[in-house]
């Protein structure tokens, strides 16, 4: 029988609503882990961007530790970081008053595991070993300064591209200073897994990815000649995306399939991008169901060319059995096969011409969409991934 394991999760936000990748993948290992007997406890910052009544959580964990907190990034933020050695987007995590919650759980409570969700609660492993003595491991959801770096490659702005860049080498060094103070480290992609081998990690690494949650609808209904992307629009990538996609690749979708209609949904799809609006662009805004308004369509599109890890919401449109076409980033990190489960383009030309394809050819369309969602129900169900997550802690104690 498994032993049963005290584990303390950390992240640098309230993993609720889920409705973002971050939060999904965080909250349902606590679920499962729980579900499978374990003991979860969970410590956030309540980030005044993504604030939540803390009691939202409540029902995936033992109890919980919280700090509110404020990381606006601020003009005067921004120039003292240009002269600090620190990443501004890291050191905004840091908190006294959550120092202070830590310091407290960890002296009333015993932990067999820390969790960190990201490498930015790094900021507090030197507390951690100060009050437990449990073993300390760092769940990556991604390379972060990878992301920044993608993001400065496909910035025109000098200016911009340049602070960009100095915060994506500065990331790098936090991560590359810190990746030898955790006792095992849990990549989300084998590509993960791979940089941090490059780095001589001689800790416990593993990688076990994100899953999804069945909610697949057997009978949608579909609109018609309809395409749609859905994703968080305070994260730069799926900005970044979109806008390359509408410019670049749906006017010529429109040309070959003139009644094609492409919804966007998202947090943070406010009026800021109204700009966005124009004939055969539906602004959704933040949907209340995610998984309905992603299976009320006939393509899902993901035309990301920066970001990192995995893009979860590509694996539960998979378990969705909706046809897919992506670039190789938005794909990337999951196990997929292009033109058998997912259709993989990068050009505005592959684009185009992978969503008329798909549009035009429902046999096609089914024959990839079922096979898709046969990949995700064998690869991807939580029960598989907290398995190895078990395994993992046994393999610690």
């Amino acid at each position: 029988m498994t032993s049963q394991f005290r584990i303390l999760q950390i992240t640098n936000r309230i993993p609720f609503p889920l409705n973002d990748g971050g939060n999904i993948a965080t909250w349902y290992v606590a679920h499962y882990l729980k579900k499978f007997g374990h003991s979860v406890d969970l410590a956030f910052l309540n980030t005044n961007k993504h604030f939540e009544d803390p009691l939202s959580i409540a029902e995936g964990y033992r109890q919980f530790f919280h700090a509110d907190i404020n990381t606006n990034i601020t003009a005067i933020g921004l120039l003292k970081s240009f002269f600090s050695e620190n990443a501004y987007n890291i050191e905004r995590f840091r908190s006294k008053e959550f120092e202070a919650i830590l310091a407290k759980a960890l002296q009333e409570n015993e932990y067999d595991f820390i969790q960190l969700e990201g490498a930015y609660m790094a900021l507090y492993i030197p507390l951690l070993r100060k009050f437990s003595k449990a073993k300390i491991i760092l769940r990556s959801h991604n390379i972060e300064h990878q992301i920044w770096e993608r993001v400065a490659f496909n910035t025109a702005n000098p200016i911009k591209k340049f602070f960009i860049q100095q915060l994506a080498k500065k990331i790098k060094t936090f991560e590359d200073m810190t990746l030898h103070l955790f006792d095992a480290i849990v990549a989300i992609t084998s590509d993960d897994e791979g940089y941090y081998n490059s780095k001589h990690y001689k800790g416990k690494l593993t990688t076990i990815q994100a899953g999804f949650e069945d909610c697949l609808i057997e009978h949608p209904i579909k609109r018609p000649n309809s395409v749609c992307f859905i994703g968080s629009m305070q994260w730069i990538p799926n900005i970044e995306g979109v806008e390359w996609f509408l410019k670049e690749v749906w006017p010529m979708v429109l040309r070959e399939v003139s009644d094609a209609k492409f919804y966007i949904a998202g947090k943070g799809l406010d009026a800021t991008f109204n700009r966005w609006s124009k004939p055969g662009v539906v602004l959704e805004g933040l949907v209340p169901n995610a998984s309905d308004f992603i299976q009320n369509h006939n393509v899902f599109v993901v035309p990301l060319h920066s970001g990192g890890g995995m893009r979860l919401k590509v694996v539960e449109a998979m378990g969705m059995r909706m046809p897919i076409v992506s670039t190789k980033i938005g794909a990337e990190g999951i196990h997929c096969v292009s033109n058998q489960d997912i259709l993989i383009c990068d050009t505005p030309t592959e684009l185009k011409n992978g969503i008329v394809l798909l549009l035009r050819d429902k046999a096609l369309a089914n024959q990839i969409a079922q096979n898709a969602r046969t990949r995700a129900v064998s690869e991807y169900s939580w029960q598989t991934l907290i398995a190895n997550f078990e395994k993992m802690y046994k393999e610690l104690e």
